[in-house]
C-alpha cells in the first residue's frame, strides 16, 4: 500500500485487504504455548500509559 497525498486507497476485500500465512500465526501460537505461564509481564507498558501503574486482578487495566 501507498501514501499518497495522505491517504491511502482501500479496496473491497475485509482486512485491508491483507491475507494471514495460517502455517505462520499457527507456528507462532505454539511457540508462545511452549512459554512458561505467567512469563508475561505488561507493567513497564502500562507505567507508560499510566505513570505507577500496577496490576490488580479486581480492576480494569485502564482505570486507576
Amino acid at each position: 500500500m501507498q501514501i499518497v497525498n495522505g491517504k491511502i486507497a482501500l479496496n473491497d476485500k475485509p482486512g485491508l485487504g491483507i491475507e494471514l500465512d495460517m502455517q505462520r500465526v499457527e507456528a507462532a501460537h505454539e511457540l508462545h504455548k511452549k512459554l512458561p505461564s505467567g512469563s508475561r509481564n505488561d507493567a513497564a507498558a502500562m507505567q507508560y500509559l499510566i505513570p505507577g501503574w500496577t496490576f490488580d486482578k479486581k480492576r480494569p487495566a485502564m482505570v486507576r
